[in-house]
């Protein structure tokens, strides 16, 4: 214990709580005693008095100040305290030029400081060299710390938690004042270890002072939300924490300490395996600007991990938009992992001087690139974009993706013969092409009529339901139509595939991959809809040419109304004006160098399934890039789960 020499005014000494950037600690408030006379004072082992006179011609004495002149009484008090180092007291930046008060400090436990009348007056002259005579005039106290042979301060501590008062009637009271008590520092906590779901995290406080504080953790989801009863030093991630960002809070405390908090820097969990990551669609191939027409049987590889937003590591597949058009003769194309056996399976069909565009999801290959086959016997530009992208690892979550080597399940043109008008056909889906038996919510088909003999449309929903007023292929008599589809499974583990005739037509279907079965809750995993209809211009006015139609999508055909990073949908164009193509994006955010939909005149039916990200006003928008109108249909197929 020390003891602290200061002089005592009838002024309050407020300003105690802002000489450091913690909070101060508040002494209990005792009840005020009353005296009159300068030599009646309250009984008290801290408080002596001692005639007070001029400053000028006071000297230092040990203990104290001796006055050569009393002309004017007033009281001081010898005040217990504790020494706070520097380092814990922060930034001593409050100014005391404006005080009429006295109040006293002391400094590396040899200068006694007083303040009184805008300056500073030291018990050592020449604490501070550049002052001299013990004087130091600056207002602002952290120049008095220019020392560097002071380390630490005490400001006012009593546990007693009063000071004697002089009152302009020489008179006193008791009051209670602002004490501050030493301050735990905090070390700005780093988070260690791979953020991936099953994977030990540690918080590493680094160094705290004083180094027997007692320190408490919690592990924060999204910067707001506090983990229940995640307050250790390690935490491993769950799936439900997959895309989300973790940190920990600390704090320090310790008896007699103000406590400290501090916030490590965000880790952001790693996608669950088989997630969606949904991106702005990006042009990866246009063979008109480079390389040029892919000729007949002929194979070009296309990277697709490392660009277009796509991880360079980490990913299963890839869900592109895949487009062929100045072509010059019949054929088809098929994509497939760079590496693999191609298989006897198409994504594109077209005749002769069609532009056909076409959903593909497909496995990434050897070094991150996918095979484009184009069979001829003519040659065709192609145009790839990306929509997004599948997380590798092994599948396990309700929602979660596992991509298939393309696989054929149903040929009509080898069993079963062509659907005739307003007909519906069942197909097995589980346990064919890769398919598991079981566990099992929805799949993706690449589904291809041809042979058609007149219009018409086929539309593929869950086995033992109604069946939607929606559609994934329309097409007009003669033409060879494919189109991706993401539909649920019925209970019976089947799709039903309707013809609306009047013609006939042949159905082929190959599946490209299946989510896992189950109520999906974790971010990035899908959520299969029955198709429902959300949007038809043919009953509002067509799209206009060079012109956006916007759709809010939230709370719409099963889509909830948070929760949402994306949206799959069959889109549809009709009665076309003039050749284009249309472009579907988030809300308003800028019009990409990508297309969805493409045709090569004037009363085209184009359909295409269509991945999306949900803007952050919770739109989508189609982009008419024609110079006449056209129809828009769009249907509903499911979601991705988001923040």
């Amino acid at each position: 214990m020390r003891k602290l020499t200061g002089v005592i005014t009838a002024m309050t000494l407020a300003l105690f709580g802002t000489v450091v950037a913690a909070e101060p600690a508040h002494a209990v408030a005792p009840t005020p005693k009353v005296c009159t006379g300068s030599t009646v004072l309250p009984t008290s082992t801290n408080v002596d008095p001692l005639g007070w006179g001029d400053l000028k011609n006071a000297k230092y004495v040990d203990g104290g100040i001796q006055l050569t002149a009393t002309a004017t009484v007033e009281a001081y008090a010898y005040v217990d305290f504790t020494a706070v180092p520097l380092s814990q007291i922060g930034d001593l930046s409050t100014s005391f030029s404006n005080a009429t008060g006295s109040f006293g400090i002391i400094l590396g436990g040899e200068a006694n400081i007083h303040y009184e009348g805008g300056a500073y007056w030291t018990k050592t002259p020449n604490v501070f060299p550049s002052q001299g005579d013990g004087v130091y005039g600056a207002p602002d106290l952290n120049n008095l710390l220019s020392d560097p042979g002071i380390n630490e301060v005490a400001v006012w501590v009593n546990p007693g938690g009063s000071l004697l008062l002089h009152s302009q009637n020489y008179g006193c009271q008791t009051q209670p004042f602002n004490f501050l008590q030493p301050v735990v520092v905090a070390h700005t906590p780093a988070i260690t270890g791979s953020p991936t779901i099953g994977s030990i995290l540690t918080a590493d406080p680094g160094t705290w002072t004083p180094a027997d504080a007692t320190l408490s953790y919690q592990w924060i989801l999204d910067g707001k939300t506090n983990i229940a009863g995640a307050t250790a030093v390690t935490y491993t991630p769950v799936a439900a924490d997959s895309g989300h960002t973790l940190a920990v809070r600390m704090t320090g405390t310790k008896d007699g300490y103000t406590s400290a908090t501090a916030l490590s820097p965000a880790v952001i969990v790693a996608p669950a395996p088989g997630a969606f990551q949904s991106l702005s669609p990006t042009r990866l191939l246009d063979t008109r600007v480079t390389d040029g027409k892919i000729g007949p049987a002929q194979t070009r590889t296309l990277q697709v991990t490392g660009v277009g937003g796509v991880p360079s590591t980490g990913v299963s597949a890839v869900v592109l938009n895949v487009t062929v058009t100045e072509t010059t003769s019949g054929g088809y194309l098929t994509v497939s992992p760079t590496g693999t056996t191609r298989p006897t399976v198409s994504n594109l069909n077209w005749s002769n001087g069609d532009t056909i565009p076409n959903a593909v999801t497909v496995k990434v290959g050897t070094n991150g690139m996918v095979d484009l086959y184009q069979s001829g016997p003519g040659a065709a530009q192609v145009i790839v974009d990306v929509a997004g992208y599948y997380v590798d690892g092994a599948v396990v979550e309700a929602g979660g993706f596992t991509a298939l080597a393309p696989s054929r399940i149903l040929d009509s043109r080898v069993v079963g013969g062509k659907f005739v008008s307003g007909e519906a056909r069942e197909l097995q889906i589980l346990g064919m092409g890769g398919v598991p038996v079981s566990d099992v919510s929805a799949v993706v088909l690449n589904v291809t009529v041809t042979e058609t003999t007149s219009g018409g449309y086929l539309t593929v929903y869950p086995s033992g339901t109604p069946k939607p007023t929606a559609s994934n292929l329309n097409w007009s008599g003669g033409l060879t139509i494919p189109n991706l589809a993401v539909v649920k499974v019925g209970a019976s583990g089947k799709v039903s595939l309707f013809q609306s005739g009047p013609g006939t037509a042949q159905v082929i279907v190959d599946v490209a991959g299946y989510y896992v079965g189950g109520d999906a809750k974790v971010l990035g995993m899908f959520v299969a809809l029955a198709p429902s209809r959300v949007l038809d211009t043919r009953g509002t006015t067509p799209v206009l040419p060079n012109s956006n139609e916007v759709l809010p999508i939230l709370n719409k055909g099963g889509v909830p109304s948070t929760g949402v990073s994306a949206v799959v949908m069959n889109t549809t164009v009709t009665e076309t004006k003039a050749p284009g193509y249309l472009t579907v994006f988030p809300g308003s955010s800028v019009l990409p160098t990508a297309s969805n939909l493409n045709w090569s005149g004037a009363g085209s039916t184009i359909p295409n399934l269509v991945t999306v990200q949900v803007g952050t006003d919770g739109n989508v928008t189609f982009r008419n890039g024609s110079t006449g109108t056209t129809q828009v249909i769009a249907d509903t197929a499911g979601y991705y789960i988001g923040i």
